[in-house]
């Protein structure tokens, strides 16, 4: 068309299934597939495609021709959600340069204070989701992990941690 952004085209497909003698089988196969995609570019693009958040430029992303939108780890449109920590911690370098990451930590409401059935479902709480999110240049690019400081535990199912930087401290980290 006469706008502008990026086209990726991903052909032959068929080759991530497997050998399916039934044809909806298959299809089904596909339709997973598709759905964790989706879910994927909703978390990791999720400061990008949230109109609401000014960290960043919104831009729209599409998956066939569907509008994806961006998944909060957060839950911070819940009214009960807690933030528990907010710090900006300035670090210098060895080179001089002086920088600075982000810490937020949260405490989502449990399944029965959420303001509707929909927002539990969306929020994903288990204890796999618990756990830091680490986002470099606002791009989530490590989750729910407590990078090897504390064991997945029931009772930590509800906590989320936001860890950001940018890319003056790559070396660091």
């Amino acid at each position: 068309g006469s706008g502008t952004g990026t086209l990726v085209v991903w052909e032959k497909i068929d080759r991530l299934l497997k050998t399916y003698s039934n044809r909806g089988s298959a299809q089904t196969a596909l339709n997973r597939i598709i759905s964790s995609l989706a879910f994927h570019i909703s978390m990791v693009y999720q400061r990008f495609l949230d109109p609401d958040d000014n960290r960043d430029r919104t831009v729209e992303i599409n998956l066939n021709g569907r509008k994806i939108t961006a998944w909060d780890p957060f839950c911070l449109k819940e009214p009960l959600t807690e933030k528990l920590a907010d710090e900006v911690v300035e670090v210098e370098m060895p080179n001089g340069i002086v920088s600075s990451f982000s810490i937020r930590a949260y405490m989502l409401p449990r399944g029965d204070e959420f303001s509707s059935v929909q927002a539990k479902g969306s929020a994903r709480i288990s204890n796999d989701t618990q756990g830091f999110y680490v986002y470099r240049e606002n791009r989530l690019i490590h989750y729910w992990d407590w990078l090897g400081m504390f064991s997945k535990d029931p009772h930590y199912s509800l906590l989320r941690v936001e860890f950001s930087f940018d890319h003056t401290l790559d070396e660091a980290f």
